[in-house]
C-alpha cells in the first residue's frame, strides 16, 4: 500500500480516501496477478486503539467487499464475450505489518497484532489475511533481535500470541535506535544497533528461512540497495 493513507483514522474524509484507496489496491493487485497486498495499519490519532482498530476493519471489509463485486461483475463480463480481455481475478491477502509504536499507533505489540487479525478474520468470511514482520519495528517495540537466543524467544512468542503459520513475508532492516525507542528508523544491514549476528540467527531460523524477504534499507553515501544485499548473502554463505 502507498504510505500516506490511513485506515486506522476517526477523521472521517480521511478514511474514506484511505479506504478507497485500499479498494483500489486490492482490485489492482487481482489484476496485476499480486497475492499479497501490505498494509501499514495506521495511527487512531488519540481516539484510542479500541477506535483505530475498529476503522480498520471497516475498511478491510469494505475493500473485500468492493472487490467481490468486481470480481463478479468482470467474471460475468468475461463470460458474455470471451474476446473482451477480462479474466478472473486472482484471490489476494491482505498482509498486516508490525508498527514501532509509534504515539499512536497500533499493531506494535504481538499481542494487539493477534487481536486484530483475530478480528480482521472473524468480521469476513470472504477475506484473507497473513502478517508481515519488519526487524526494525519489532526491535523497536521492545522484541530483541541481537543473538540467536533471543531471536528464538522473540519468534517463540510471536508463535505463541499471533501463530507463526500466519507468517508470510519479512521487511529485513537493521534500526537506527535502540531496543524499546519506538522509533521507526531504519538503518543498513549490520551497521544498527541490531548487528549482523542477530540478523544473520534470524534469517536461518526455520520459520523465516523460506518466506518472501523485502529488504527497506537507506540509500546514502555509506551503501545502496546492491551492497546492502551483498551483505545479507555473505551473511548467509557464513556458517
Amino acid at each position: 500500500m502507498p504510505y500516506l493513507p490511513n485506515l486506522s483514522s476517526s477523521d472521517s474524509k480521511l478514511h474514506k480516501k484511505s479506504t478507497d484507496t485500499l479498494a483500489d489496491e486490492l482490485s489492482r493487485s487481482s489484476i496485476l496477478g499480486i497475492h499479497y497486498l501490505i498494509l501499514h495499519l495506521g495511527s487512531h490519532g488519540g481516539k484510542g486503539k479500541g477506535n483505530g482498530i475498529n476503522q480498520l476493519t471497516k475498511a478491510c471489509n469494505f475493500a473485500f467487499d468492493n472487490y467481490y463485486k468486481l470480481s463478479s461483475s468482470a467474471a460475468t463480463e468475461k463470460k458474455e464475450n470471451d474476446n473482451n480481455g477480462y479474466r478472473a481475478k486472482d484471490s489476494v491477502t491482505i498482509i498486516l505489518e508490525n508498527s514501532a509504536g509509534e504515539k499512536n499507533s497500533i499493531a506494535s505489540k504481538f499481542d494487539e497484532l493477534a487481536l486484530i487479525f483475530d478480528k480482521l478474520k472473524s468480521s469476513t468470511d470472504r477475506g484473507s489475511f497473513g502478517i508481515c514482520l519488519d526487524t526494525c519495528h519489532v526491535f523497536a517495540a521492545g522484541y530483541d533481535l541481537r543473538t540467536d537466543d533471543v531471536v528464538d524467544d522473540t519468534l517463540d512468542k510471536f508463535n505463541s500470541e499471533v501463530g507463526l503459520k500466519n507468517l508470510k513475508v519479512i521487511h529485513l532492516n537493521d534500526s537506527k535506535d535502540n531496543l524499546n525507542s519506538n522509533r521507526d528508523r531504519h538503518e543498513h544491514i549490520g551497521l544498527g544497533k541490531i548487528g549482523k549476528k542477530g540478523l544473520r540467527a534470524l534469517l536461518k531460523h526455520e520459520a523465516v528461512s523460506k518466506l518472501p524477504i523485502i529488504m527497506e534499507t537507506p540509500i546514502d553515501g555509506r551503501r545502496k540497495d546492491a551492497d546492502n544485499m551483498k551483505v545479507v548473502l555473505d551473511m548467509l554463505d557464513k556458517e
